[in-house]
């Protein structure tokens, strides 16, 4: 029935677009985000349920909706858009009556509190929505095996390395935000090559730079240029240094002091790929930069040599 394969085929789209946006910086995105994981939560819902039978869908045996789903030639003239569905939560209550294990009451399931927000009050709760994508998530992992769905084909390969990790890693959210981030520019960075081509490409890549110039140092940070993981350009990893403490002095005169450098931030300028916080360090080699140091000046010397006479009591 077209019904049942618009229900699968929009729930698919849906819960590609949630994956694809919920780890955004952009306040949009998170909305589209939010709203598309509603979604794909209750349409999928409702094909669980139609399998069953497509007459289920209809709100209290609502009769014009029946006789839609029956193709009678009384409804010949009458729009789809005259059927009158179960709402989202009787889906889910239905769908629980009917042998799905999904935990907690209707009115809490976190895909409708997320997708009620964002298209009532245009607010989405970043920790709510990705609470929410990782309920839908572990949602489609049954009903898959119900409805006999692949879930490769479902989510695309480009997604499934996020989603696999948020059914079966719930306790390691910052390795399945790294792994959709990277899933998320790498398609980005595809449409870009498809929509520019070969040459083109390569001169947009020699003229776009990072925001902030690769090299610099600005009080405790510091600028490395750094190959993107999702693209291959050259992006910047942003360290924040500190003094380890430890003073080395010259023969000729002059010190120096050792300082090690922590990963903070990195973004490509090509892709737009961001990743900061805890997500960060799963970058390859992110770890490996060490600093040349820093020079020692003469009156911070002597005031280390004073702080010193200071604890020592001398």
């Amino acid at each position: 029935m077209r019904l049942l394969s618009s229900l699968g085929t929009s729930s698919r789209w849906h819960s590609r677009e949630a994956i694809r946006y919920f780890t955004s910086d952009d306040d949009n995105e998170l909305l589209h985000a939010a709203t598309s994981t509603g979604m794909a939560s209750e349409l999928l819902l409702k094909l669980f349920i139609g399998r069953t039978s497509v007459a289920l869908l209809a709100d209290k045996g609502h009769a014009d909706s029946l006789l839609l789903l029956a193709n009678h030639p009384a409804t010949s003239d009458m729009p789809l858009s005259a059927f009158r569905s179960i709402a989202a939560g009787q889906a889910l209550t239905l769908a629980k009556k009917m042998g799905l294990s999904i935990p907690g009451p209707s009115g809490d399931f976190a895909p409708f509190v997320v997708r009620n927000s964002a298209a009532h009050l245009a607010t989405v709760d970043t920790d709510e929505l990705t609470k929410a994508v990782e309920l839908h998530s572990t949602l489609t992992k049954e009903l898959f095996d119900h409805l006999s769905i692949d879930p490769k084909s479902f989510w695309g390969d480009e997604n499934w390395g996020a989603v696999e990790q948020l059914i079966e890693d719930k306790h390691n959210k910052d390795k399945a935000r790294y792994t959709a981030k990277l899933s998320a520019a790498k398609q980005r960075f595809e449409e870009l090559s498809q929509t520019l081509g070969p040459s083109v490409l390569e001169a947009f890549r020699a003229t776009r730079k990072p925001r902030v110039s690769i090299g610099f140092s600005i009080g405790t940070d510091e600028s490395v240029a750094f190959d993107c993981p999702a693209c291959g350009s050259v992006g910047q990893l942003i360290y924040h240094v500190q003094d380890e403490g430890s003073i080395h002095y010259e023969p000729g005169g002059g010190a120096w002091m050792d300082q090690w450098a922590d990963p903070a931030f990195f973004e490509c300028p090509i892709c737009e790929l961001e990743l900061e916080q805890d997500e960060v360090y799963r970058l390859p080699g992110a770890e490996d930069y060490i600093p040349d140091g820093r020079e020692v000046e003469e009156d911070e010397l002597h005031q280390m040599d004073y702080d010193e006479d200071m604890w020592r009591d001398r």
